[in-house]
């Protein structure tokens, strides 16, 4: 072989190499990942992205059902050219998948409870679309479990399935009562 071809060959075998590397990791890399954000804000949670699956996966940070144990919390792609996540809840209590894609949000990073205290209006402000706390206000009962804020797109119109819940807003909480899902409008 010639020292010609000998170079092609380490040329072509560093440019397969370099791409199969680069789709080996792109499972992980993406833009639509949080990761960078949470390490930039020093978030310390089960977090990961998958590109492949488009999904979000928020899995055993809380306790939404109060049993004790950790849940599963997903944001699931819509596969579109901009992509929306509607949200995926399965609870330790009852192993249900509960998929909500009437719930959707362009970029499901985590925010923090204080974001929204510190907000001196209401509406709240348009980020972050996503916070977990046990949101000790009234009218949620007694229980002290995690709950969900949501704030959807404010250019997409309330959902139908919202509004038969008698839900007008598109600032959203979620928790769980009486073994289902409860959405009421947030009221801050």
């Amino acid at each position: 072989m010639t020292r010609k071809h000998l170079r092609r060959l380490l040329l072509i075998t560093t440019l397969l190499n370099f791409c199969l590397t680069t789709y080996a990791q792109s499972d992980t890399v993406s833009g639509n990942s949080c990761q960078s954000y949470f390490e930039i804000k020093k978030v310390n949670i089960h977090y990961s992205y998958s590109v492949r699956n488009q999904t979000h996966d928020y899995s055993n940070n809380w306790d939404f059902d109060g049993d004790g144990k950790t849940d599963k919390l997903y944001f699931i792609g819509n596969g579109g050219a901009h992509l929306y996540f509607h949200l995926r809840l399965i609870l330790s209590s009852d192993k249900k998948i509960r998929d909500f894609p009437f719930l959707n949000l362009d970029m499901p990073c985590l925010g923090e409870i204080a974001e929204l205290k510190n907000a001196k209006f209401y509406p709240p402000p348009a980020f972050p679309q996503f916070v977990v706390d046990n949101f000790a206000t009234g009218g949620l009962g007694d229980n002290a479990n995690d709950k969900i804020y949501l704030h959807l797109d404010k250019y997409s119109t309330i959902p139908s399935e919202l509004k038969k819940r008698g839900v007008t807003s598109r600032y959203l909480l979620l928790y769980y009562d009486k073994r289902e899902i409860t959405i009421k409008n947030f009221i801050g």
